[in-house]
This record gives structure tokens, C-alpha cells and sequence, in this order.
């Protein structure tokens, strides 16, 4: 085996552990990688062939939702047990954002580490302990509570979570990449999703404003609730309007939005006219730019 085949996998992934372990034997020395927070290289080396002998992201971990409730299920020994709860807690973090005066703390360029992800996970886990306890984590407003349901079961607070963040579906699927290597942790990832969909739906629900139909787009829901949502929360509903964190926003998405903050008690009709002012949907434009300077 030619070293230049161990790179070919993604950087961590199962498949590149199990390469280069080979690529070592074939040269009489032992394995050398870490695997999933794994430190010594033989166990690393026998989790990453237990990864590839699953055969899939999937069957590592898989969920579903059942009378409201998300299940986790976790395919693997202690060992990976513990990466695919680290790699929650990383996912959870990474498509976090701040609320309120969160952003005070809030650093764009913040990786998790594993070590530090370790620190939310207690283990080990008994059947009915909590086992992931994310509320406010520098900053940002990860609302992640899991708990053991039985071996290899774990239960998530969907009602906490689906109330500040929407879907949970997005960062269960990040986290899969992340245990399996397909994803290295950036500190910072899209939440677009939390502005649209189902994700958008259920956020929206918790301020008493519903679509008023299953086929109002996006953007229209979006524009039409802005002015009720202003007099409850004038950040938050700019940040509807806008598709996106405040975090994400381009300068002059915040030189435009801080107009109207800094505007003594707005009208309704004011705020009807601004949000109808905008003759596109800000979160597409801005998409639309990233891809171009992709």
C-alpha cells in the first residue's frame, strides 16, 4: 500500500484511520492515529474498523420521533458510545446562536474542542440520568438536555429545544458527520434552516403567530408577522425579517436594521411598510451572494 492512498479519505473519517493503520502494518509498525477522541492508536484503529464493519453514518446513529419524543440510538461499545454523545454536544454548539445580550459573548471564530465537549457529558450514564446538559454555552443558546433511556438509548428534550432552535433534525445530522470524520468542527455553520420550514413554524408558534396556510411562503409569513413580533421582541423579530443570527448579517443588514432600533417606539404601520420595503427575501440575496464569491 502507497502512503498517498491514506490521504485519499476524508481527514479522520473511519476509512482514513483503517488506511493509514494498514499503510503502517505493511511497513512492521504499529497504528499511530487517533479515532473520535480515541487517544491510543490500537483501540483508535479497532473502533474505526468497528465504524467501517457498520458500514454506515446510519447505522452508527439513528433516530426517529415517537409521540413527540426524538430517540437516539447508538450502534457501538462505550467507546463510541462517548463519540457520538461528543459529537452532539460539537453539533449542538456549532449551529448555536446567541439571544438577548448572548451576543455580549459570542465569538464566531469558538471551536469546541473534544475536551471541552467532554465537560457536558456525564458518564457513566445510568438508565434515567441526564447525560448532556447544554443551556447557555458561551454565549449561545444551545438548549440540548439528553438523557439515558437504556443501553444504547438515549432521549432528547424536544420541547426545549424545538422552542428556541426549530428542527432537530439539522444538528443530529451534523452530528453524525462529525462522529464519522465526514465533518471537521468549524465553530460557526449556517442556521438558515432555523428561518425556514418546519423549523420556522415552530419557532414562530411559540409567539403565538401561525402560517395562514400550509402554502404561505417563507418569506411572506416572515414579512407579515414582523410588525406583532417587533412589540414583543424588536431583536429577535429583525432577525426573522432578516432570515438569519444577527451574527450572520452583512454591515449593511445591521446598519439598516440598527435605523429602526434606535427609533423611539415605531408604529405599526411603519413596521408593516419597512418590512414591505424590501423587495426580495434578505436570507436568499444573502445566499445568493456567498455562492457567488464561493
Amino acid at each position: 500500500m502507497k502512503k498517498r492512498t491514506v490521504f485519499t479519505h476524508s481527514n479522520g473519517s473511519a476509512a482514513q484511520i483503517v488506511a493509514h493503520g494498514q499503510w503502517q502494518k505493511s511497513r512492521n509498525r504499529r497504528p499511530a492515529m487517533s479515532f473520535r477522541g480515541i487517544k491510543n492508536p490500537r483501540k483508535a484503529y479497532a473502533a474505526a474498523e468497528e465504524a467501517l464493519r457498520l458500514g454506515s453514518v446510519k447505522e452508527l446513529l439513528t433516530y426517529e420521533k415517537i409521540d413527540g419524543r426524538t430517540s437516539i440510538h447508538i450502534n457501538g461499545d462505550a467507546g463510541t458510545e462517548k463519540a457520538v454523545l461528543r459529537a452532539i454536544v460539537i453539533a449542538s454548539f456549532e449551529l448555536s446562536r446567541p439571544a438577548g445580550l448572548g451576543f455580549l459573548h459570542f465569538d464566531k471564530s469558538t471551536k469546541m474542542t473534544e475536551d471541552e465537549a467532554d465537560r457536558f457529558i456525564s458518564l457513566p450514564p445510568r438508565c434515567g440520568d441526564v447525560v448532556i446538559e447544554m443551556d447557555y454555552v458561551q454565549g449561545r443558546q444551545c438548549k440540548t438536555v439528553v438523557w439515558k433511556k437504556g443501553p444504547g438509548h438515549y432521549l432528547l428534550n424536544d420541547r426545549l429545544f424545538e422552542r428556541d432552535r426549530g428542527s432537530i433534525e439539522p444538528m443530529l445530522e451534523k452530528a453524525k458527520q462529525i462522529a464519522t470524520g465526514d465533518s471537521i468542527p468549524q465553530g460557526l455553520s449556517s442556521t438558515g434552516f432555523m428561518f425556514s420550514g418546519e423549523s420556522l413554524t415552530m419557532r414562530l408558534k411559540e409567539y403565538g403567530l401561525t402560517r395562514r396556510s400550509e402554502n404561505e411562503a417563507d418569506w411572506d409569513f416572515r414579512k407579515r408577522v414582523f410588525p406583532d413580533l417587533f412589540e414583543k421582541d424588536p431583536g429577535r423579530a429583525l432577525e426573522f425579517l432578516m432570515g438569519a443570527s444577527a451574527t450572520e448579517w452583512e454591515e449593511m443588514d445591521k446598519m439598516l436594521c440598527s435605523f429602526l432600533l434606535i427609533k423611539s417606539k415605531p408604529g405599526r404601520r411603519e413596521l408593516a411598510d419597512f418590512a414591505k420595503g424590501f423587495g426580495w427575501d434578505p436570507a436568499e440575496t444573502r445566499n445568493r451572494r456567498a455562492a457567488a464569491n464561493a
